[in-house]
């Protein structure tokens, strides 16, 4: 890794939405077949992925799609840099499934930060329940990792909106003064 942020992506609800707001943007929809032999319709904004890639970012794969992101999704979309980019896996204690996916998503970057400290961003569309549930000690914990970071939480129908990622990029801009 380099000294970039990292930017800890999603798939489902963030890439792949059904209404992406990108006017003027190409929606491509293509069928992406998962190592496991499931077919799924992507339907994704063409400029949101470059969006994407124009950020200085670190990318690594935080999805259900696990390895499926950087061999499947990827090529898929055109996006070189995300078939070499490091994936985050169910930890042991959640590899038995039968639990909801954030909770191993936040236990893998937790582990991640733990072992490697850098700021980041964290774009999950079921991050936007947890914004409304401040019972759970998730935000605490996040802060606990003592590293600067910014979640974007689209809504799963839309996926990542220009101005998410613009905020992204306002974020990186502001750490890159530093």
């Amino acid at each position: 890794m380099s000294n970039k942020i990292t930017l800890y992506q999603d798939v489902d609800g963030c890439l792949n939405a059904s209404m992406p707001p990108w006017a003027g943007s190409r929606i491509s929809t293509k069928e992406a077949t998962t190592s496991e032999g499931r077919t799924y319709m992507i339907r994704y904004a063409v400029d949101l992925i470059s969006a994407l890639k124009g950020l200085s970012t670190d990318l690594v794969w935080l999805t259900t799609w696990t390895h499926d992101g950087p061999k499947i999704i990827a090529p898929l979309v055109g996006w070189p840099a995300g078939e070499t980019a490091p994936v985050l896996c169910p930890p042991a204690e959640y590899a038995a499934g039968g639990y909801q996916s954030i909770y191993w998503k936040f236990a893998a970057l937790e582990l991640d930060q733990l072992a490697n400290p850098r700021p980041f961003i964290w774009v999950d569309d079921e991050l936007a329940d947890f914004k409304i549930l401040p019972s759970l000690d998730l935000w605490e914990r996040l802060d606990a990792l003592g590293t600067e970071y910014i979640v974007v939480a689209p809504k799963d129908f839309l996926g990542v909106t220009p101005k998410q990622v613009a905020e992204m990029a306002e974020f990186i801009a502001k750490h890159e003064q530093v």
